[in-house]
């Protein structure tokens, strides 16, 4: 039976992107520093007016990791779904 391995074509994927422009990942670094700053002092801004949203931090912070390491976070999700998938597969794969 064949496995899934959806990282595969996440790594096609990337590799295409970097090579196209190969300051991708440095762009994406700043972005997620800036995006993780302004969290942070939204956040701190809230605390003082009452308003501080801890999910929207969050979510804000994972989303900056995932801009600063898309190669290695995305990869990391997509085998952790693959695992799951071929887990279902193989239960189900011996009553076809």
């Amino acid at each position: 039976m064949n496995k899934l391995k959806l990282d595969e074509g996440w790594n096609t994927l990337w590799s295409a992107l970097t090579g196209a422009v190969p300051t991708l990942q440095s762009i994406l670094a700043v972005l997620a520093t800036a995006l993780a700053v302004w969290a942070v002092i939204s956040f701190i801004n809230g605390k003082r007016n009452n308003r501080a949203n801890p999910k929207q931090l969050g979510w804000l912070l994972a989303l900056a990791a995932l801009l600063a390491l898309p190669n290695f976070i995305i990869p990391l999700l997509l085998r952790l779904l693959s695992f799951v998938l071929n887990f279902i597969i193989g239960l189900f794969g011996g009553f076809a």
